[in-house]
């Protein structure tokens, strides 16, 4: 809104219309970042003008604030949210906001110079991105894979009953297994593992060449678990795309049937994971979690851990891994790098416009992961199939 608690016009429509299916955290993230575009041109020009500007198709004053928002950005750069990210984002957001507009507003029907001007205006932007914002703002983005070896050490500080488990009781302890199984097999966001109800396992008989064979898959979201949530800190899915179903292997379903049975805490929420006080985990708990087993690793692992991966042990860094063993296995598979990626993006939540997938691919191949990626993490794999059929709790 403006100076006057009036809604910005074309931001509303812009957000409403072609942005309807942004989660509440991102809408608000992109107000945010539109609303300092706003603010900018108000100083420049007057409240509402970049709202006039747009309604009239004022292509030269447009241009103008947006060269000199860009200039204003890179003088900012440290103040605006400290993070080299911070004002890509905002220039990213700011470009498409108006570009989309001014698309749609150019009639099919209008005169040539119109278009022109458009055309001029996407050229002087595409400049201005190439010699400041992408250079500048924009750090790698650095797929943090663990290594095999650091993962089978994981495995044995987080399976039940282990020596080296530094969780105390039976209910932590296979939680714990189930939240680790959760990242590292589906690849889950943090938020989505914290979303998960106790029903969200599903079964079904199909009929098949070889007989019947039962199927189970897993749901993202269960609105009666985000409507009865006493959390402080709310998880949320992330986009529309973060809802999806994703086929559960009889390992995780083994796990998942111990821990509902026989170690969830009673509680009158429905959440999945609980807490040893009954209330849905938080995110502050699954951090504590992981740091708990990141000072357990060896320190050969946490060396291993530091030179392939970085400092940090995370769920996140879980879905990365998740994420470039499966690209190689549907590679492995057969299926072309396309299919592949497209796969990946649907069992992974990504939206249809996000390079997310492609730059999985390109991590599985670069020569760096190839060396991480060896056999020992197919013999991790077996490993963990064989423990979850080793426990002697009753799951019926």
């Amino acid at each position: 809104m403006d100076d006057h608690g009036v809604p910005r016009f074309w931001s509303t429509v812009w957000l409403d219309t072609f942005k309807t299916r942004l989660a509440h955290s991102t809408r608000q993230r992109y107000c945010k970042n539109l609303g300092r575009l706003y603010e900018y041109s108000d100083e420049l020009y007057g409240t509402g003008s970049l709202d006039r500007a747009i309604t009239n198709l004022e292509f030269d004053q447009i241009e103008r604030i947006l060269s000199g928002f860009l200039q204003r950005l890179r003088r900012q750069h440290y103040a605006i949210g400290r993070s080299p990210a911070g004002p890509a984002d905002i220039w990213r957001v700011c470009k498409e906001f108006l570009f989309t507009l001014l698309e749609y507003l150019t009639p099919n029907t209008s005169a040539p110079s119109l278009t022109t001007l458009l055309l001029r205006l996407q050229h002087r932007l595409q400049l201005y991105d190439q010699l400041t914002v992408t250079a500048q703002f924009h750090p790698p983005v650095v797929i943090r894979v663990i290594p095999a070896t650091v993962l089978c050490e994981l495995a044995a500080i987080f399976a039940p009953r282990s020596n080296e488990n530094p969780f105390k009781s039976a209910d932590q302890q296979w939680r714990n297994w189930l939240l680790f199984h959760l990242y590292l097999s589906l690849g889950l966001r943090r938020g989505e593992a914290l979303l998960l109800d106790a029903d969200c396992i599903k079964h079904e008989k199909v009929r098949t060449s070889t007989g019947v064979q039962e199927i189970a898959w897993l749901t993202t979201f269960n609105r009666q678990s985000q409507d009865n949530d006493p959390r402080h800190s709310k998880p949320a899915l992330k986009t529309a795309f973060s809802q999806r179903d994703i086929p559960v292997s009889r390992e995780l379903l083994t796990i998942f049937d111990t821990y509902t049975r026989n170690f969830r805490p009673s509680s009158k929420y429905p959440q999945l994971l609980i807490s040893r006080n009954g209330r849905p985990l938080s995110s502050a708990r699954v951090n504590s979690v992981f740091s708990c087993a990141r000072r357990s690793l060896s320190n050969a692992a946490q060396a291993t851990l530091y030179k392939h991966h970085s400092v940090t042990l995370s769920p996140h860094s879980l879905r990365h891994t998740a994420a470039v063993y499966r690209i190689r296995t549907y590679v492995e598979q057969g299926f072309s790098l396309d299919n592949a990626v497209e796969k990946l993006r649907v069992f992974f939540g990504w939206a249809p416009n996000s390079q997310m997938p492609r730059l999985y691919a390109r991590a599985y191949f670069e020569s760096s992961h190839q060396q991480i990626w060896t056999e020992n993490f197919d013999n991790f794999i077996q490993g963990l199939t064989a423990s979850t059929g080793e426990h002697d709790y009753d799951v019926c």
